[in-house]
């Protein structure tokens, strides 16, 4: 998929792909997504391809009418990071993310902990 927001061109063919998550139930259920994180070369800009069903986060809705869907959302780095860091193995952070990931700690399944974060 190709797509241009804002002035900046986002291809899938063209940008280099740091890893896939897929929900753990049928393509027919209606929860059902998959999503990949790319990365634009010589760039650290990020972007999101995703799918999925009537309710997942891909979903496209015309009216009142809610069906499968397809979106391609841009991200900051960090915001790239912590999607990686929710979905993808703790090797794929480490090699895109190293300086990221020196902040972080990491379970001994290679699962991150939870992120406890507190207002002062």
């Amino acid at each position: 998929m190709k797509r241009r927001i804002k002035g900046r061109t986002y291809d899938t063919e063209t940008a280099t792909k740091i890893g896939t998550y897929q929900i753990s139930c049928g393509v027919s259920d209606p929860r059902y997504w998959t999503a990949t994180l790319y990365r634009i070369p010589q760039t650290e800009r990020f972007f999101l391809y995703g799918q999925g069903g009537s309710d997942s986060p891909f979903a496209n809705t015309k009216g009142d009418i809610t069906g499968y869907g397809f979106k391609l959302q841009p991200l900051i780095r960090a915001a790239a990071f912590l999607w990686a860091r929710l979905h993808l193995p703790q090797g794929i952070l480490y090699e895109h993310f190293p300086d990221l990931c020196d902040n972080y700690n990491f379970g001994k399944n290679g699962k991150p902990l939870p992120v406890h974060t507190s207002y002062h």
